[in-house]
């Protein structure tokens, strides 16, 4: 009878701690499931934040061609500019020699 009494007794006990362990493995498990979602949120996240980032430098690269392009306008603009004042400069000292002209009234003024 103790020995029945006993194994009951281990039975429960061991029932006891098993309970306990499984209350704890559904807690551990409902934790893993909390920090899947928590890093399914942030993978989105990321996969949003790297979207816009790709807009950003397709963005940020048309910028920078527009730039180029006006860059490379205005260089061609102050290069005629050039040309045509060393053309006029020109023209003005082959009149002034031509007709004798050594204090001329018109200044050229360098840029």
């Amino acid at each position: 009878m103790i020995a029945g009494m006993l194994v009951i007794g281990n039975m429960m006990l061991s029932n006891f701690y098993l309970n306990r362990a499984l209350r704890k493995i559904d807690k551990v498990q409902g934790d893993l499931d909390k920090t899947v979602n928590a890093l399914q949120f942030s993978k989105s996240k990321i996969d949003t934040m790297q979207r816009e980032l790709s807009a950003y430098r397709l963005f940020i690269k048309d910028i920078q061609g527009r730039v180029e392009i006006m860059d490379l306008e205005n260089r061609k603009s102050q290069l005629r500019f050039t040309q045509k004042r060393e053309t006029i400069k020109n023209r003005l000292d082959s009149l002034y020699k031509k007709y004798g002209i050594t204090n001329p009234q018109v200044e050229i003024v360098e840029l």
